[in-house]
C-alpha cells in the first residue's frame, strides 16, 4: 500500500510540475510575441462552416506538418528564438529527471515475449497488406444529381476488361454476384430486402438477426472474407449512393434515413447535424474500418450546380430547399476530402475529381474528334489513378446518354436564388486538384 501511495504522489507531482513549466513557457512566449493565440502546430485542415447566406471560407493548413509556426523567423527575431529553444531544452531535462521509477508491481516483458509480440504484429500487417493488394473498393462520391447513373456503366465496363498483367486473369467484379452485393449493401448502409428477410425467418444477410454498426470489426472482416477470397484474383467492388440519398419512404432504408427536419435547417446546421453526418453512411467510420481490408479509391463527381439542383428540383419540396440541403452535404464531403487527401497506408492519392460536363458532346460543340480525344484522355487518367493496367476502352461510353433537360426552365422563379447558392460555393466546391478543374 505504501508503494502504491508513493507512486501516486510521484505521478501527481510530475503532472503538477509539468503543468507549471508548461504555463511558464506559454507566458514567456506571449510576453515575447504579444500573441495570446494558442500554440496549435498540428491543427487538422477543415472547412469553416458559414452561417446561412454567408460565403464559406476555406482554411488551408499544412497537412501532417510538424513545423512549429511560432518559431518562424517571420514571427520572432533570432535572439528570442534562441531564448525559447533554451527554455524548451530545460523543460526536456526536467521531464527526463522527473519520470518515476518502475513500480514494484509493474510487469517487465522479457525479450522472447517482446519478439513474439512484434512477430505477430508484423505477420498481421503483412496479411492485411496482401488483402489490400487483391481487394479494391471504388466508391463513386457526389451529391444528389451529379450523374451517378450515367457514370456507373462507364466505370464498370472499364473494370470488366481489366486483367492481371502477370497471370492474365480477369479482374473479379464483385458486384456481379447478387449475394455479395446484398452483403455489401447490408454492411455499409444497413439495407436489406425486408420481404426476403421475412421468408428466411428474420435472418438478415451474412446470418445476422440485427443490424450492427457499419464499422463493427466482425462484420467488416466477414464482409471482406466473402467479397475478396484469397483465390489469386484481383477483386473490385464498385458502389455508390448520393449524398443525400433516397426518398423519405424508401423501402430499403438506411441506418439513418433522409430527414424531413433538414428542410427547416440551414446548410451549416445540416453539415454539423448527427443525422446528416451518418447519412447515407458515416464517411470517416467507413474509410477507417474498411481501408484495413481493401484499397479504397474515391471518384468524386461534379456537375454544374444549377443542373445538379434541377435534376431533383422538387425532392425536398422546392428547388431552393433542395439546394440548401445539397450545400450542407457539400460541406460534409469537402471536410472529408480535405482530411483524407491521401491513403493513410500507401500515401497515394485517395480521390480523383471527374467533371461530368467534360464527358458531354455539347461541351465540345459536338466535334467528334475533340470528344473522342477528351474521352480517351479521361480513361487514361482514371486507370492511372486506379492502378489498372488496361487504359484503352473504345466501348466505355456506349451507354452514355446526354441530358436534354432545360434546367433553367425547371428551376423557374427559383433560378436566381439557386445561382446565389452556387456563387457562395466558389472556392469551396468543386475541390481544387492538381489535375482536373471544374466550373461551379
Amino acid at each position: 500500500m505504501r508503494c502504491d501511495s508513493s507512486a501516486k504522489r510521484a505521478d501527481a507531482d510530475l503532472v503538477k510540475n509539468s503543468i507549471y513549466f508548461s504555463s511558464q513557457i506559454t507566458a514567456i512566449y506571449i510576453a515575447l510575441t504579444g500573441d495570446g493565440s494558442p500554440l496549435d502546430p498540428m491543427a487538422d485542415p477543415r472547412v469553416d462552416l458559414p452561417p446561412a447566406g454567408i460565403t464559406p471560407n476555406v482554411t488551408t493548413r499544412e497537412k501532417g506538418s510538424t513545423r512549429l509556426f511560432f518559431l518562424s523567423s517571420s514571427r520572432l527575431p533570432l535572439p528570442k528564438v534562441i531564448v525559447l529553444l533554451g527554455l524548451l531544452v530545460l523543460v526536456g531535462l526536467f521531464m527526463e529527471t522527473s519520470v518515476p521509477e518502475s513500480r514494484p508491481n509493474d510487469k517487465v516483458k522479457t525479450l522472447p515475449e517482446m519478439t513474439e509480440q512484434n512477430s505477430t504484429s508484423m505477420l498481421r500487417h503483412a496479411w492485411l497488406e496482401e488483402r489490400r493488394q487483391s481487394c479494391q473498393l471504388v466508391y463513386i462520391l457526389g451529391v444528389e444529381g451529379v450523374g451517378h447513373h450515367g457514370f456507373e456503366p462507364i466505370i464498370k465496363h472499364l473494370a470488366r476488361i481489366q486483367k492481371d498483367t502477370l497471370s492474365n486473369i480477369p479482374y473479379d467484379l464483385v458486384n456481379n454476384d447478387m449475394k455479395k452485393r446484398n452483403n455489401f449493401l447490408f454492411a455499409l448502409y444497413g439495407q436489406y430486402n425486408i420481404n426476403l428477410a421475412k421468408q428466411n425467418g428474420e435472418i438478415l444477410p451474412m446470418g445476422y438477426n440485427h443490424t450492427p454498426p457499419l464499422d463493427d470489426p466482425r462484420l467488416v472482416e466477414q464482409l471482406f472474407a466473402q467479397s475478396c477470397p484469397r483465390d489469386g484474383k484481383k477483386h473490385v467492388i464498385i458502389d455508390w449512393h448520393s449524398f443525400p440519398s433516397g426518398l423519405f419512404s424508401a423501402t430499403r432504408p438506411f441506418r439513418v434515413r433522409r430527414q424531413k427536419d433538414w428542410m427547416n435547417m440551414s446548410s451549416s446546421e445540416i453539415a454539423t447535424s448527427k443525422s446528416a453526418l451518418n447519412h447515407p453512411f458515416n464517411l470517416t467510420a467507413f474509410y477507417v474500418a474498411y481501408s484495413r481490408y481493401a484499397d479504397i479509391k474515391f471518384i468524386v463527381l461534379h456537375r454544374p450546380y444549377l443542373e445538379t439542383i434541377a435534376s431533383h428540383a422538387n425532392w425536398d419540396s422546392t428547388p431552393i430547399i433542395h439546394s440548401e440541403i445539397t450545400r450542407g452535404f457539400i460541406y460534409i464531403l469537402r471536410r472529408f476530402l480535405d482530411k483524407y487527401a491521401v491513403d493513410t497506408t500507401t500515401g497515394d492519392r485517395l480521390w480523383h475529381l471527374v467533371c461530368t460536363q467534360k464527358m458531354s458532346t455539347n461541351f465540345y460543340d459536338n466535334n467528334e474528334t475533340r470528344v473522342e480525344l477528351a474521352r480517351r484522355r479521361f480513361v487514361e487518367e482514371l486507370t492511372k489513378f486506379l492502378n489498372w493496367p488496361i487504359n484503352e476502352c473504345p466501348n466505355c461510353f456506349d451507354a452514355w446518354r446526354e441530358s436534354t433537360k432545360d434546367h433553367m426552365a425547371i428551376l423557374g422563379d427559383y433560378a436566381t436564388a439557386v445561382k446565389h447558392h452556387a456563387e457562395s460555393l466558389k472556392g469551396l466546391w468543386p475541390p481544387a486538384t492538381h489535375g482536373e478543374q471544374c466550373n461551379i
